[in-house]
């Protein structure tokens, strides 16, 4: 797993590239026209795909197979959320009051 969030870090999460073709200024940001190259570092267009992926409480093994960013600890936003479900090492929290 990676390290807990860190404002200090620069590495908010980790992206998986298709082919493990990291874009860099070494490779031309990988070849790809999404990227270019900008003052020595590769800019690059992505797609944010916001969407439910387990109707009901996935298994561990289900989760690191399919949710690769994660989120700030759950302390970090107060009651906003509460825990719904809880079992088998895995906790499901919802928006408070819905």
């Amino acid at each position: 797993m990676f390290q807990d969030y860190n404002i200090s870090n620069g590495n908010f999460f980790a992206v998986n590239w298709l082919g493990d073709s990291f874009p860099s200024p070494a490779n031309n940001c990988g070849g790809d026209e999404s990227c270019v190259l900008q003052n020595g570092v590769c800019l690059c267009n992505v797609t944010v795909v916001d969407s439910v992926v387990f109707s009901a409480r996935p298994s561990v093994t289900a989760v690191v197979a399919n949710l690769f960013i994660g989120s700030v600890p759950i302390s970090w936003h107060g009651s906003s959320y509460i825990l719904t479900e809880k079992g088998d090492g895995v906790d499901v929290y919802q928006l408070n009051g819905t």
